[in-house]
């Protein structure tokens, strides 16, 4: 495996390896052989369905800062109320330091979201 591969695709070439390479060789019986394959799949399953969920169209931007900390310490104040959001930070490819960070949470939580963070002067 590359370094160039993205850690899905690694996940993904691990289970295809230990499904198809790996198992045939294991002295396994058939039924626990695809129990452990029904595993995986539906382990793929979650996983692809995580990373839908966390796209960006279905998330609302809520607070930005070109200081990542301060983002991070957004977060946990969310994370502190209950509230679920995610950090997409986009460092400038010339100096990383100077780009931004951006945090997102979902639709339903926006307002609740925003009231906290002005309340503790995330502004």
């Amino acid at each position: 495996m590359g370094r160039h591969l993205s850690s899905a695709a690694k996940r993904i070439y691990a289970r295809d390896l230990l499904t198809n390479a790996l198992m045939p060789r294991l002295k396994w019986s058939t039924p626990y052989r695809q129990h452990v394959s029904s595993r995986l799949t539906s382990f793929a399953e979650r996983q692809k369905n995580n990373r839908l969920s966390m796209k960006k169209e279905n998330w609302v931007l809520i607070y930005t800062n070109t200081d990542l900390l301060q983002v991070k310490l957004a977060e946990d104040v969310l994370k502190q109320h209950g509230i679920g959001s995610h950090i997409l930070s986009k460092p400038d490819s010339a100096i990383p330091s100077l780009g931004r960070a951006e945090l997102y949470t979902l639709p339903e939580n926006e307002e609740k979201a925003k009231e906290i963070l002005q309340k503790h002067d995330f502004h």
